[in-house]
């Protein structure tokens, strides 16, 4: 790992657990009750309740890597459990990498509960470094967090069995590192930059990597993010008794706005599907 990335990994360590150690409850209290997925919702009408939308999201993410019971998939981001709880039912032998104490303890949690064939790793994606490459591969809002797409694009190669998949989403900008200071000062502190799809595409080209496809997630990431605004002001009370006024002002600010940027178009989103190639390792690179 390169001077640059090493200091990505330890910048990413102290900023991001600062968001993801909050207490599990909080975000629980606006998350969707069925999956608890902090990335957007695929929504099939404006009125659908986000527990089938995020349903819809999950499935297409392992339908879009061709993810089969008995397959080996690495996420990237554990979150609260949504995918490798989601998967793991499937049978599918998921390797979920969080850097939040937080989120480690409470998916390990999930897994005992359910008994799933699961691991949970207190792991950056850049210093990950397996005895087998994977199957699949599953990044669900944390490309925002890899501002490197040379390195990140290596590193998914370095980690990918030839003929396998990669799926991402994100939310996104159309010019890298445009985002206002109150999300950098206040909700993700650090290095933290939402995707520029169109440089992102460009170092791919660069990749034996084939893109499959692209989806605009924009009004999805509305909905999604309208949703966890009302979910967080019903429960206004509880959250400002618990963890107080601040807390509960900063997300709410957070979440409407995020919403009206989606809405009007000043932030975008994508899922995005690329594939190794069979015939493609890292000896070649």
């Amino acid at each position: 790992m390169d001077e640059i990335n090493k200091v990505e990994v330890k910048s990413d360590k102290k900023w991001i657990s600062s968001h993801y150690d909050t207490d599990a409850d909080f975000f629980l209290l606006f998350l969707d009750k069925g999956h608890r997925a902090y990335s957007q919702a695929v929504f099939s009408h404006d009125e659908e309740a986000i527990e089938d939308a995020q349903t819809r999201k999950l499935d297409f993410a392992l339908e879009a890597v061709k993810a089969k019971p008995g397959d080996r998939i690495l996420e990237i981001g554990s979150g609260w459990g949504a995918v490798v709880e989601h998967a793991g039912k499937k049978g599918m032998h998921v390797t979920s990498l969080t850097i939040s104490n937080a989120s480690c303890d409470y998916v390990k949690n999930v897994i005992n509960k359910h008994n799933l064939p699961c691991t949970v790793l207190l792991e950056h994606f850049l210093e990950h470094n397996p005895r087998e490459k994977y199957d699949a591969i599953i990044n669900c809002g944390v490309t925002e967090h890899l501002p490197d797409y040379t390195a990140s694009l290596l590193h998914y190669r370095k980690l990918l069995k030839p003929g396998g998949h990669l799926y991402l989403d994100a939310s996104a900008e159309k010019t890298k590192n445009g985002h206002g200071t109150f999300m950098g000062k206040s909700i993700f502190e650090g290095n933290a930059s939402l995707l520029c799809l169109h440089e992102y595409l460009a170092e791919v080209a660069k990749t034996p990597f084939q893109l499959t496809g692209v989806w605009d997630d924009r009004h999805n990431y509305y909905l999604t993010t309208r949703t966890w605004a009302q979910n967080l002001e019903d429960n206004r009370a509880e959250i400002e008794q618990r963890w107080g006024k601040q807390l509960f002002r900063m997300f709410q600010l957070y979440l409407r706005g995020s919403a009206e940027g989606f809405h009007s178009g000043i932030i975008d989103a994508y899922r995005v599907v690329l594939r190794l190639p069979q015939g493609c390792d890292q000896a070649s690179a």
